[in-house]
């Protein structure tokens, strides 16, 4: 997770950060899905429109913007930095890495049926 330039606390066992604390937006197009590769860390993920955000400072992606907010953190000395995803807890589940991008818990059948029915 991380990089020898970017060491890890020992208190969160986060990755200290330099530069803006946002995601690689350019590929967020409404609407399409295609294959982005960031050109600093070479990592490939499915981008999904505005849902997946991939993080410019540790190079993990995420599949909604509520998981890429919650691997952010502040750190010990104030300065803001990055939760490894194996060991974050997002709603009380460590998130699951699939395709490359890491997601939040599984939906039910039901909770997915349910969904479904409702965007009609």
């Amino acid at each position: 997770m991380s990089s020898p330039s970017k060491p890890e606390t020992a208190q969160t066992g986060a990755v200290a950060l330099e530069g803006p604390e946002i995601s690689d937006t350019s590929a967020f197009r409404a609407g399409s899905d295609h294959d982005t590769t960031h050109g600093e860390c070479g990592k490939t993920w499915r981008q999904r429109g505005n849902r997946t955000g991939h993080c410019s400072g540790c190079h993990e992606t995420f599949e909604g913007e509520a998981l890429f907010d919650a691997h952010r953190t502040t750190l010990p000395d104030g300065s803001r930095g990055c939760l490894d995803p194996n060991e974050m807890k997002f709603r009380g589940i460590t998130p699951r890495l699939e395709n490359g991008s890491w997601r939040g818990p599984k939906m039910s059948a039901a909770a997915r049926d349910a969904y479904r029915k409702d965007g009609q």
